[in-house]
């Protein structure tokens, strides 16, 4: 199974959010276990650019950022 949360709170300085994502993988095969291993990272890290090129897209359409 796949689990991902995300949770967001406002930010320490006025217009900033604190963005916090979770991830975790659970296999019930010892071999897909092992196999996770090695790509988890790969997987967290294309997610979180995702994310940010996402938001990045969002805040320039809102005109809060200039590119």
């Amino acid at each position: 199974s796949l689990v991902n949360q995300w949770s967001f709170e406002d930010g320490t300085r006025p217009g900033t959010t604190l963005v916090t994502f979770d991830v975790a993988f659970h296999f019930h095969n010892s071999l897909h276990a092992s196999a996770s291993q090695h790509f988890f990272h790969e997987v967290h890290a294309r997610l979180l650019t995702a994310f940010l090129k996402r938001a990045r897209q969002l805040e320039l359409e809102r005109g809060k950022v200039q590119s």
